[in-house]
């Protein structure tokens, strides 16, 4: 019978980081910026800094930043992209009120 245990489920990892370097995954820390100038910045470093970062990686704007958490890549560390984010409604067609609707009345 199998085991349905918690534990058997949870992520190993030692397993991770083998399975990491069998797949030329590099192990690396995730920092979110938040720049006036770019927007939102992702980094990627093979190590955490000393200190925090205080200056946008892709414009050199003082800002704050935050560790997101530790992942695995394929890229060449270090490395940081401008993160761009979709206006569009998550709707779909079927669900988008009419002009008449009643939902869209705002007189009693």
């Amino acid at each position: 019978m199998p085991d349905h245990s918690p534990q058997s489920h949870a992520p190993n990892s030692v397993a991770l980081a083998a399975s990491a370097a069998t797949s030329h995954l590099a192990p690396c820390i995730y920092l979110g910026f938040q720049c006036s100038h770019c927007g939102d910045v992702r980094q990627a470093l093979a190590e955490l800094p000393s200190s925090a970062p205080t200056a946008c990686p892709q414009c050199g704007t003082s800002c704050a930043s935050v560790v997101l958490g530790r992942g695995f890549t394929r890229k060449k560390l270090p490395f940081s992209e401008v993160r761009r984010t979709e206006t569009k409604l998550l709707l779909r067609r079927d669900e988008i009120p009419t002009v008449d609707s009643p939902a869209l009345c705002l007189s009693g």
